[in-house]
């Protein structure tokens, strides 16, 4: 689960992975999400989308399926959006 460890020493001097507590992965998760699609890593067989009432309900459509699928726990945290 994402960035959890850090390069330690073993005993006979080689490295070894170590559990990092203070990694943001135990605060926080990321998703990044490209919009409109057919912008950077994204595709689309359709007509692009041309106005932000379809940008808008396209990202409504992809968070509530994105925690209908992936709870983990998700629904009950805050949720910051940036763009």
């Amino acid at each position: 689960e994402g960035i959890w460890a850090y390069l330690g020493v073993n005993d006979n001097g080689g490295f070894k992975a170590v559990e990092n507590p203070w990694s943001w992965n135990y605060y926080a998760h990321l998703v990044f999400v490209d919009l409109p699609v057919g912008t950077g890593f994204s595709y689309n067989k359709l007509k692009p989308v041309d106005n932000i009432k379809t940008v808008a309900s396209h990202f409504i459509n992809f968070m509530t399926n994105f925690l209908r699928n992936f709870p983990y726990g998700l629904g009950s945290n805050p949720i910051y959006l940036a763009g």
